[in-house]
């Protein structure tokens, strides 16, 4: 027996968290096939006062799922049935008022599992929603035209250029103030420190140069770091400007004859024997970070923090310069990076043709040992246990829900191997997450379900394995070499000279990345340890209220300086002001001052540019995935769409077939981890994942940056 239809449903709107909405997803036989992601489900809204339906989109739903003997299978729908309702309004509404009065029995949001047969509703089971931005704050509609965030920089108008491109894979989407005050001067300080050993950078009394942080979002100060590019002998702005905002309409030399007057020559001297004490440490220096962040963790277990004093918890998420000493070694490494990376393509482009750098960005793959492209590996021996398994394999199949799927492997003694390989992983990985520099954003360690959901991708038929991928880029990059070892004795020695030193710095660039999450997951145990604290203590009147403070308000509250009602009211200042900034677009440029864009704004052009960073011609059918948390699912082959690509998203590249990212550089974490994986991609196409949708099929040249909608 099979239900006539199910789905899930929200008691709030999961685009805008309006309250007065309970959103529907539907789709003939069972809910498999809706929670799953796929088929695209009918959408109906209903008002919860009201009981009327106040939207209904219905979709081509051409599979549905149905009982089988061990689990279930998929079932093709009458072409006649794929566009009718999969259910009536009144149905709808039916479904609508029991999920509202679960959520008033349990006072909070809930997300409902829901199934009709003959004519009855029944509930399957009911979670609360926890990904979902908080609207406690009244007042959370548009906002006014007037309205400008509490927390937006000032901008100086000798500096009026910003840019989000590259910073945003770091921080991607909005950020809360929490991990803004603790990631901005890191980051800050990074640069600065730079700039400052270069002889390009006075010290500064202002709090932020190099970074702007525009409705609740981080921005580089372009124009400000191009001028102290423009200070530095044999660097040229050109560099920056690619990296961080495109090819630039003019090219400026980087070395100019003024860099050869007598008063430059301190400088000149300055800044070689800098790069080079930098370039001779940068091994060192990673080591002695690894060493100090490895050791930090070790000693800030959640047991061991319980025995810590306030004033010790709160000099733990202190910035220092000790703290930030891995982001200037990794601001160091980066530099190196861009800079031996740009040298090449001018290289390959003028002694090898290579006009679009396709052979430049092959040479530089196969590196095989990125932080960030490991769990791939440990995700697919997860699979294999799986798939080896029929028990195992039978729970997965038959169980939807990612979390229940987990209660059932931690209790079920015979599942004791796989929960040892699953526990294993996460001491390796679970500190990554997506959006893993915001704390509000929970890692893979403090919700495993999440790779539950990733395990699942792994299962699906014509899934290639990591190994595969990295021998056959390990190939690629061998037939890449041929052609250098084609040019002539010189020229052959220093590109190989150079192609050694964008390996060794594009390598040390990621693995301290992976250093600098591994001290913001040190600093998420921190500060779960404080809220413990100001909740117990009745100072703080929700978890998620912490997030809202900035650290200074934090070490206020805990040692009694800022009484809990001011902090109250900063907190629902701030999230007003988060939620606002949740429901704007704004530019990846900002010149002067940060343009709002009305989602309704965008252009609807069938054809799109952006930056080819990983070369390869494919077609296919897209999968536009905003978050990973929430929807996890990509068939083999499909052509993943999204807004970044931090760590949380590299996963997901196995099945892919190809890359188009809203945002990002020629080094930018998604860059790299695609030309591991051979993944043509194409990043910076503003608003991709607006102006394409699930199920369009899409053409991508990962050389030209070029895409097209061929629907």
């Amino acid at each position: 027996m099979t239900s006539d239809a199910a789905g899930v449903c929200f008691t709030r709107d999961p685009v805008t968290s309006d309250t007065d909405k309970v959103v529907i997803s539907s789709n003939f036989g069972l809910g498999e096939s809706v929670v799953s992601g796929r088929v695209t489900p009918d959408i109906f809204v209903v008002h919860k006062k009201s009981r009327e339906v106040i939207h209904r989109h219905i979709s081509n739903k051409e599979i549905k799922v149905l009982p089988a003997p061990g689990g279930t299978k998929e079932v093709a729908i009458d072409e006649s049935s794929r566009q009718q309702a999969s259910l009536t309004d009144d149905q709808a509404i039916a479904v609508a008022r029991l999920a509202a009065e679960i959520e008033e029995m349990e006072k909070r949001p809930v997300d409902v599992e829901w199934a009709i047969l003959d004519g009855n509703v029944y509930i399957l089971q009911s979670r609360p929603i926890t990904a979902l931005p908080s609207t406690t704050q009244p007042n959370a509609g548009a906002p006014p035209d007037s309205w400008i965030p509490e927390l937006n920089t000032p901008v100086d108008p000798r500096y009026p250029l910003y840019s989000n491109g590259n910073i945003s894979e770091i921080l991607p989407g909005c950020i809360t103030p929490l991990s803004w005050s603790y990631i901005g001067p890191t980051i800050e300080h990074a640069f600065r420190s730079q700039g400052i050993a270069l002889g390009v950078m006075g010290e500064s009394s202002s709090e932020y140069q190099v970074l702007g942080f525009f409705y609740h979002r981080p921005y580089m100060c372009v124009s400000f770091m191009e001028e102290a590019a423009a200070h530095t002998p044999g660097i040229s702005p050109d560099t920056l400007h690619e990296e961080f905002i495109g090819p630039p309409d003019t090219r400026t030399p980087p070395v100019h004859l003024s860099d050869l007057r007598p008063d430059r020559w301190p400088t000149i001297v300055r800044v070689v024997l800098t790069i080079i004490r930098k370039t001779k440490s940068l091994s060192s220096d990673t080591e002695e970070c690894e060493e100090n962040i490895n050791r930090q963790r070790e000693e800030s277990t959640p047991e061991a923090l319980k025995d810590w004093t306030d004033d010790r918890l709160i000099e733990g998420v202190s910035f220092s310069k000790a703290m930030a000493w891995v982001s200037d070694v990794h601001i160091w490494a980066s530099t190196f990076a861009v800079l031996y990376f740009d040298l090449l393509r001018k290289q390959t482009k003028a002694w090898l043709n290579d006009e679009k750098g396709s052979l430049a960005a092959q040479m530089v793959t196969g590196i095989g040992t990125l932080p960030s492209a490991n769990p791939a590996f440990g995700l697919y021996d997860l699979a294999k246990m799986v798939m080896s398994s029929p028990e195992i394999s039978n729970l997965f199949t038959s169980n939807s829900d990612n979390e229940s799927l987990l209660d059932l492997i931690n209790t079920d003694a015979n599942k004791k191997d796989f929960k040892t390989s699953l526990e294993e992983f996460l001491t390796l990985h679970g500190h990554r997450a997506v959006c893993e520099a915001e704390f509000r954003s929970p890692t893979w360690r403090e919700d495993p379900t999440q790779i539950i959901g990733l395990i699942r991708n792994y299962l699906q038929p014509g899934v290639k394995p990591p190994e595969e991928l990295r021998i056959r880029q390990e190939r690629t990059r061998d037939e890449a070499m041929k052609q250098v070892d084609r040019l002539p004795q010189p020229k052959r020695f220093i590109m190989k000279r150079v192609l050694k030193a964008a390996r060794r710095n594009i390598e040390f660039r990621e693995g301290l990345k992976d250093l600098i999450v591994l001290r913001s997951d040190r600093f998420r145990r921190i500060y779960a340890e404080i809220r413990t604290r100001l909740l117990d203590r009745g100072w703080l009147y929700d978890p998620d209220d912490l997030f809202f403070l900035m650290w200074k308000e934090v070490r206020d509250l805990l040692n009694g300086k800022l009484s809990p009602e001011v902090a109250k009211e900063i907190i629902s200042r701030r999230r007003q002001d988060f939620e606002w900034c949740q429901m704007v677009h704004v530019p990846k440029i900002i010149n002067g001052k940060a343009i709002v864009v009305k989602p309704d704004e965008f252009p609807s052009e069938q054809q799109l540019q952006g930056m080819g960073v990983s070369p390869g011609k494919v077609e296919g059918r897209a999968r536009v995935i905003l978050d990973p948390r929430v929807e996890s699912h990509i068939e083999p082959g499909e052509i993943l769409i999204a807004p970044v690509t931090d760590a949380g998203w590299t996963p997901l590249f196995i099945n892919a077939g190809g890359l188009i990212v809203d945002i990002g550089g020629l080094l930018s974490h998604g860059s790299i981890v695609a030309r591991e994986y051979g993944l043509p991609a194409v990043v910076g196409v503003a608003d991709a994942t607006r102006r394409i949708k699930t199920g369009e099929r899409i053409y991508l040249d990962g050389s030209t940056g070029l895409v097209i909608k061929l629907d």
